[in-house]
């Protein structure tokens, strides 16, 4: 969305520019060189502009009704009584005639099934193909080295693309909602994928990214559904937010040990995937990673974390075990709640703050450990934990949350320790407690 914005914002650009820029339809002729100047060719099929001091030239709109198009490689540009053939090297951004909208090669009366673009193309600038719903094929010049945001966003027709070996750059949303898109072969000179470059691309089976790569934006191949096996490049240090988020299909993935950040909801909703090892640089698991990872059984946390963010675990309804490292000091919200099959946990020593429902509705629960270093049980933290048999409270507490522990139907006794000072709403609602000593030091019960 924010990336249709943007384009938007481009537009209306172009629709204020207009009045200063002109259009030359026998600009073919003319008796010097003229930056910022649209130009047309001798048959009004291509409009252009003069860049490099008059060395060469970008296409920055197509006129004409062919569906099969071929690109020329150069435009006769006359100078006086010269004339002079400027190589293309652009295919421009969007661009904007007579003051109504039409992107570069997409207009009402003409709907692009084949473009063929000649060597000497470098650059594809921003949403050049932009909704040309029918495009099924294009050629890529051996010369390109950028490929412009929403350059093919929503091509939905484009099943294959070839990459030249010298890209480097894939723009935001290159290629996002390319439905149909099955196969991407990223050259080894690429440097950047762009946010969301792949976004929504349903068909995709397999990725394979190049050591080349040094940057990935955020949601890079977010909701790419039929996505299975993903190789990331060795130098790697991040994997941005929503990297693979709702890659339902993904079912395994090796996190090289470069990396030292996976951001938020990276692989949220992977509902296929079941192991991951987080390699020992990362010290930080963030908010929602793999939220919503249904068949995920085994997780390796190395002994480098030191937090475990807000739902980093939410809903890993397969996950049976779960060991924490000496090094973790803080568990966030909700941080492995409805993980059902998990039977037992043992909080270590270095905990010192537990965000509240971290366990919540961890329905096979029986036994928790509890460090003498933890001084609040916060809200909901064990709320319907209906398993929970035995639950020993340290003598460093002296706070209960409200409904930390309700229905926790088969806990039937609880020992209060003489520290406790307040005890929250609901604090034991429909627990199987029959009788509980309250310590002197209670001075609150909500």
């Amino acid at each position: 969305m924010k990336k249709l914005i943007s384009i938007l914002l481009t537009i209306t650009m172009l629709l204020c520019i207009t009045a200063i820029v002109p259009f030359n339809a026998s600009a073919a002729t003319t008796d010097k060189v003229e930056s910022g100047f649209a130009y047309a060719d001798s048959q009004g099929t291509w409009i252009y502009e003069v860049i490099n001091d008059g060395k060469e030239c970008r296409i920055i709109q197509y006129k004409g009704t062919k569906n099969e198009l071929k690109i020329p490689d150069k435009i006769p540009y006359k100078i006086s009584d010269k004339i002079t053939d400027l190589p293309v090297v652009e295919i421009g951004d969007l661009a904007c005639d007579g003051g109504s909208f039409n992107h570069l090669f997409y207009t009402t009366n003409n709907k692009i099934t084949k473009v063929k673009i000649p060597n000497s193309v470098r650059v594809i600038g921003d949403g050049a193909f932009f909704w040309c719903f029918d495009l099924k094929e294009v050629n890529m010049p051996k010369a390109l080295g950028i490929i412009g945001y929403s350059a093919f966003e929503n091509c939905h027709s484009l099943t294959s693309i070839t990459l030249p070996d010298g890209l480097r750059t894939i723009g935001n949303n290159a290629f996002a909602g390319c439905s149909a898109l099955t196969n991407v072969t990223l050259p080894d000179g690429l440097r950047t994928i762009g946010e969301e470059a792949f976004y929504n691309c349903d068909a995709f089976t397999d990725i394979a990214i190049p050591d080349s790569v040094t940057s990935i934006g955020e949601s890079a191949f977010y909701q790419c559904s039929s996505l299975i096996s993903v190789t990331l490049p060795n130098n790697i240090k991040t994997i941005p937010p929503s990297m693979f988020a709702a890659c339902i299909a993904l079912t395994d993935i090796t996190i090289p040990e470069s990396v030292t950040t996976i951001g938020n909801w990276a692989f949220g909703q992977c509902h296929s995937l079941t192991s991951i090892t987080i390699p020992d640089k990362v010290r930080k698991i963030e908010n929602s990673t793999f939220y919503n990872c249904y068949s995920l059984t085994s997780i390796t946390i190395p002994d480098t974390v030191i937090t475990i963010d807000t739902r980093a675990f939410y809903s890993c309804i397969s996950l049976t075990d779960i060991t924490l490292p000496d090094s973790l000091t803080t568990i966030g919200d909700e941080a492995f709640s409805y993980c059902y099959k998990v039977t037992n946990i043992t909080i270590p020593d270095s905990v010192t703050a537990i965000g509240n429902g971290a366990f919540y509705g961890c329905s096979s629960l029986a036994s928790v450990t509890i460090p003498d270093s933890v001084t609040a049980i916060p809200h909901n933290i064990f709320a319907k934990c209906s398993a929970l048999t035995s639950i020993t409270i340290p003598d460093s507490v002296t706070s209960i949350g409200a409904r930390a522990f309700q229905y926790c139907g088969r806990l039937t006794s609880i020992t209060i320790p003489d520290g406790v000072k307040t005890i929250g709403q609901w604090a034991f609602e429909s627990c199987g407690i029959s009788t509980v000593k309250l310590p002197d030091s209670l001075t609150t019960i909500e």
